[in-house]
């Protein structure tokens, strides 16, 4: 009963989330569900500049007051894969901003096994990612 509860909770929360831009719109009606936004970005494209001030990770489509708890880093840099472990908090480490600081044009980075709790503190909730990749400046 209790699963029941909660999948009925997160069904409510992809239909009755207000959405801010229509790009987000779009993007859950096609999807549904929590998803990551990262340097106020679903994904994308990003600059330099973005990350330089991008530190924590930020559930929507879901309960206000969701929040990430668990996440895996994956950094692209001249063809090689870096993973970075995320636990307890939304948060990059430094070791993970200074591995996106090193980040040149083309490269990309995407964030997988993302774990937030619902409100509530117990429940949990997967959360939808999709690929960044750092640009020269967004046109």
């Amino acid at each position: 009963m209790k699963k029941q509860s909660v999948f009925t909770f997160f069904l409510l929360c992809t239909f009755l989330v207000p959405f801010s831009t229509a790009a987000e719109a779009s993007f859950t009606e096609d999807l549904g569900g929590a998803y990551l936004v990262f340097a106020d970005k679903m994904g994308g494209e990003v600059t330099a500049k973005t990350l330089q001030t991008a530190c924590v990770l930020e559930v929507a489509g879901c309960a206000k007051g969701s929040q990430i708890f668990s996440f895996r880093l994956n950094v692209y840099r001249n063809g090689k894969r870096t993973t970075f472990q995320g636990e307890n908090s939304n948060e990059l480490s430094l070791e993970m901003r200074e591995s996106l600081a090193k980040l040149k044009p083309g490269d990309s980075f995407e964030f997988k096994q993302i774990k937030a709790y619902l409100p509530n503190g117990r429940d949990k909730v997967d959360v939808f990612a999709k690929r960044f990749k750092l640009v020269q400046r967004i046109s």
